[in-house]
């Protein structure tokens, strides 16, 4: 928002930009919270968060906010770092979930929804309790699109905006599954699943069903 430092910041200090909008949330977490005790739950939460916050900022993206087991996080680049983010974190599920499963854990699963759009970053609140964070209707739509993978029982969904944004010199695989009414959002939006996640068996077979 154009400050040189936190302390210039006021309440309403706001700016208008497009960006890539993530959405991530693990699949199951209510019922996985319910067999654990609130302070194994903060521990999973943390742990978990510890392994794709560095993901998310390598790939030039940062966290806006934490919502509950979910997380949104916004890419001021291109959106190719969002998707290439999204691939790196579900890639890195496999590796996460194998020390899981050392410890005799369950594996976990996420799903991410990606939107490319318009938005005001920027400070809500009040005199006492002032927070950065992103406002637009894409929020919204991102978020969607994390909900449908569980319908299409996918690790990553993104509106037509992201792929016709994408870097094609490096060739990202993607298949298209529909144009979709989505609850909360006016118009039908056309809905792609990112393949480069999945293992080589399950690649092939998302290829042969494009």
């Amino acid at each position: 928002i154009n400050k040189d430092s936190f302390c210039d910041i006021e309440l309403g200090d706001n700016k208008k930009s497009d960006m890539a909008i993530m959405f991530s949330d693990i699949r199951s977490f209510t019922e996985m919270s319910e067999a654990m005790t609130p302070k194994e739950s903060f521990f999973f939460l943390n742990s978990f968060l510890k392994e794709i916050g560095p993901i998310i900022r390598k790939h030039k993206g940062f966290i806006d906010n934490f919502i509950g087991d979910a997380t949104l996080s916004v890419f001021p680049g291109k959106v190719t770092d969002a998707v290439l983010c999204a691939i790196h974190i579900q890639k890195h599920m496999y590796f996460f979930n194998n020390k899981r499963k050392e410890k005799l854990l369950k594996p976990i699963a996420i799903g991410i929804g990606i939107h490319w759009a318009e938005l005001i970053i920027g400070t809500i609140g009040e005199k006492y309790r002032m927070a950065g964070t992103v406002i637009s209707s894409g929020v919204n739509l991102s978020s969607r699109l994390e909900n449908l993978t569980k319908f299409y029982k996918a690790k990553i969904l993104v509106s037509a905006t992201v792929i016709n944004k994408l870097d094609k010199s490096l060739d990202i695989k993607y298949r298209f599954l529909g144009n979709i009414s989505l609850q909360g959002i006016s118009n039908k939006v056309l809905i792609y699943e990112i393949l480069d996640c999945y293992l080589e068996e399950d690649f092939h077979k998302r290829v042969m069903t494009k």
